[in-house]
């Protein structure tokens, strides 16, 4: 898989200015991380494209320098004896396949352009049955006023109510099954609709639960939502992540097209925006679990922005800080959170009575929250209290300036998004990065950089340095 750099170039190029760079903002730390297109990658590429020769199917391909070699790869899920293998083979499940099948059939099968032809032709039928008996009715009139056989006037007219009352059960008929038709008709699309969708999830989860472990961010937070279909299959994407998994240092990165189709033979393009870009970051970075203190009672974690503290609904919101402790300490149970983008220390109990006597120490307001954050502008007092509803609920914050919009806030009620509404509300300066509140940045500038109580007989305070000012 690894092949020197040597077996691709016999005289590297000379170090110059790279025409294009890979880049991406920590979810960890906010910082922007970058990977250069350099020239010793695209000379590596261009003697792949010479290698490749002739090619009757067009894809990306793209090679990767890296601290012990070369790696190279192609876009796609299949696999190649000497290429990058998938991130995650898109193995689809054999049953919601062939439901698909099925039920693509079935639609194929309904005969509804016939029932609604048919139905045209009737309705057709219908005026042109309707003038007939319009002009029948006149005749007979007529004939009443020239003395003609009454009887047989109304046996005429009987037969064209008659004809009438069959037209309209047959209307009726043929609008009954094409409107059983047009309900099955919908009861289908749906049906594949939330089958597609369900297997798009059931793709997105494992292609999630095949990234490294430790690894500090959720595939939700990085698309804000569900990933569009194909993530993790271009160049870029595999390439990183076998790097990360295997320990190499990426130095330089180069994706080409080579091959007919849409794109130009040869030519060196840039990470799509749609499927690459938001997961640049998060795999250019290699963060781990940070623990902060452990003991025979308890753990604390320095919680990584972009991850759930606890589950939530739904396939894709089953990542989250509990469940990566979980995996090295199986014991462990969650006792707060923090929102999604916020960092900081997160504690977990190492058995069920210190799950329940710290939930009581929260619950008392025995524990001395700090909080660091980054506001967009210095607030106009140095320090004070902000008494504010949230969500119809008290709450109380007090605060104190550090330095310009560097602020130290000690929540004493702990509601959701708290600090975010008193910074943005209270002190109408919101925090720098929040999405809710403020204007958009790289990421959410909240840390909760410390948490004090007592427990066991003992005063515990547990720090952690926010990750946006080291």
């Amino acid at each position: 898989m690894l092949t020197p750099l040597s077996d691709w170039l016999a005289d590297p190029p000379l170090a110059g200015p790279a025409a294009y760079t890979y880049q991406g903002y920590c979810p960890s730390t906010g910082r922007l991380l970058t990977l250069e297109r350099t020239p010793q990658a695209e000379a590596v590429a261009r003697e792949l494209m010479r290698r490749l020769g002739r090619l009757e199917k067009g894809r990306m391909y793209g090679v990767l320098i890296t601290d012990q070699g070369v790696l190279i790869g192609f876009s796609g899920q299949e696999q190649s004896q000497g290429w990058v293998p998938p991130i995650r083979p898109h193995e689809l499940p054999e049953k919601e396949l062939a439901e698909l099948a099925e039920l693509k059939a079935e639609l194929a099968e309904l005969p509804l352009p016939l029932a609604r032809h048919a139905l045209e032709l009737l309705q057709q039928e219908r005026a042109s049955m309707s003038e007939r008996h319009r002009l029948n009715k006149q005749i007979r009139a007529q004939k009443r006023l020239q003395g003609g056989d009454l009887e047989l006037l109304r046996q005429e007219s009987l037969a064209d109510e008659r004809e009438l009352k069959a037209h309209k059960a047959r209307a009726r008929d043929l609008a009954t099954r094409l409107k059983a038709l047009e309900e099955r008709r919908v009861q289908i699309v749906r049906r594949r609709r939330a089958l597609s969708r369900q297997m798009h999830r059931d793709l997105q989860q494992r292609f999630q639960a095949s990234l490294f472990p430790g690894q500090a961010w959720s595939l939700a937070s990085l698309f804000a939502g569900n990933a569009p279909g194909g993530t993790g299959e271009c160049c870029a994407p595999k390439l990183l992540h076998y790097a990360a998994r295997h320990g190499l240092i990426p130095l330089g990165l180069a994706e080409f097209w080579w091959g007919p189709g849409p794109r130009t033979a040869g030519q060196f393009y840039p990470a799509c925006a749609e499927r690459c870009q938001p997961l640049l970051g998060a795999l250019l970075s290699r963060q781990e679990l940070s623990l902060l203190y452990e003991d025979e009672l308890l753990i604390a974690v320095d919680k990584p922005p972009g991850v759930l503290s606890v589950p939530g609904r739904g396939p894709l919101q089953q990542d989250c800080m509990l469940s990566r402790m979980q995996r090295l300490r199986p014991e462990v149970l969650g006792i707060h959170r923090l929102d999604l983008e916020t960092t900081g220390v997160l504690l977990f109990a190492r058995n069920r009575e210190t799950q329940s006597e710290l939930n009581r120490l929260f619950r008392d307001r025995l524990v001395r929250k700090t909080y660091l954050a980054e506001l967009t502008r210095p607030p106009n007092c140095l320090e004070g209290t902000i008494e504010l509803p949230v969500r119809d609920k008290p709450a109380l914050t007090h605060y104190r300036v550090l330095e310009g919009a560097r602020v130290e806030f000690y929540p004493v009620t702990g509601r959701t998004h708290q600090l975010r509404v008193h910074a943005a509300l209270g002190l109408g300066a919101p925090i720098r990065g929040d999405r809710l509140y403020g204007p958009e940045g790289p990421r959410l500038f909240l840390h909760c950089s410390a948490l004090a109580f007592e427990l066991g007989g003992r005063r515990l305070e547990i720090a952690s340095e926010p990750p946006f000012w080291r």
